[in-house]
């Protein structure tokens, strides 16, 4: 299975969880903002030596005329990229948008 998750308030809030998801997965693509995630740190962090990408959005990928900058599209748009079976994201602009395109997502809520 190929799972995408945020980084920020979804990998960190729920460390532990996402560890044993990520045991059924064959690839893993963090989708993220967060510029300083790195593929070793994230593998180090969920114990996942397959295959893992970093995925971050580029400033010049921000949209300041759209709800959130783009944020919602700009993943939506990856994950339909790099084939994500599945969204984990805390925003529900994100998964809202995922779930529109065709990729089932589900919110994660930070605590």
């Amino acid at each position: 299975m190929v799972i995408g998750l945020d980084w920020d308030d979804t990998v960190t809030e729920y460390t532990t969880g996402f560890k044993k998801l990520v045991e059924c997965a064959t690839e893993i693509h963090i989708i993220t903002l967060n510029s300083t995630i790195t593929e070793e740190y994230a593998k180090d962090v969920l114990g996942f030596d397959n295959h893992l990408i970093v995925h971050i959005m580029a400033d010049e990928e921000i949209d300041t005329s759209l709800p959130y900058f783009g944020i919602g599209e700009w993943k939506a748009s990856k994950c339909l990229e790099v084939g994500v079976e599945i969204m984990f994201d805390d925003m529900k602009e994100v998964v809202d948008i995922c779930i529109k395109v065709g990729v089932p997502a589900i919110q994660v809520q930070a605590r």
